[in-house]
């Protein structure tokens, strides 16, 4: 079975965190747009897990280190 010349490969990746995230980011600049690159989440949001400490102390609120991943 032969790929149509116009469909690009597909990179997928598992996790939204904070390594998925960059890993994403990486990829899909090292590719150059040569291929399509898709992140999956368990979760709606994305969050700052650097930030964690913070948020313990009571630094920030949690709405400060969450955001909605991209769609």
């Amino acid at each position: 079975m032969s790929k149509p010349a116009n469909t690009l490969p597909r990179i997928l990746v598992l996790g939204a965190g904070l390594g998925g995230t960059i890993a994403a980011y990486e990829i899909r600049d090292a590719t150059k747009g040569r291929a399509e690159v898709t992140v999956v989440s368990d979760s709606e949001d994305y969050w700052f897990v650097p930030s964690n400490p913070w948020v313990a102390v009571r630094w920030r609120e949690p709405d400060a280190i969450a955001f909605p991943s991209p769609r």
